[in-house]
């Protein structure tokens, strides 16, 4: 048996900088639409779509100030746009004092995404303990397939 690695693509790069996030989650980088599978041109007529679904990977690189009283923030990633959407995976929490700063990297995998249509990603944050606004400085989303 031979395992045959795939290089992973990227499907998109999304970037913005310094929001603030206040306590209730709250959307603060949606990506363009990407879609989430290979076209196989092949396939039986009795097949709904000629898609086949890979997962998504969406790599988070985010830089946050906490608000002067907060204790963390919390970091989901959703299907669409807004805060309306699926979960994607579980919501991270990164645990600051106040006023400190986290710069790093959180990962999210999307075992269920949509197809054959395009689905857009949603990173939101919400503050947890704050008093005063934290504030997102950066925020980079790399989307993998």
């Amino acid at each position: 048996m031979t395992a045959v690695l795939s290089p992973l693509e990227t499907l998109a790069y999304n970037t913005a900088t310094a929001v603030a996030s206040p306590a209730a989650e709250t959307a603060i980088l949606s990506t363009d639409a990407v879609t989430a599978g290979v076209y196989v041109p092949a396939v039986p007529a009795a097949a709904v779509s000629p898609f086949v679904t890979h997962p998504v990977i969406i790599r988070v690189n985010i830089n946050i100030t906490e608000g002067t009283t907060g204790t963390a923030f919390v970091v989901r990633c959703r299907q669409g746009v807004g805060v309306g959407g699926a979960l994607v995976g579980t919501a991270r929490t990164v645990t600051l004092a106040a006023a400190a700063s986290f710069d790093g990297t959180l990962v999210f995998r999307d075992t269920a995404p949509v197809t054959p249509g395009a689905s857009a990603y949603t990173i939101t944050v919400a503050e947890t303990g704050a008093t005063a606004n934290g504030t997102v400085n950066a925020i980079d989303v790399e989307i993998l397939q």
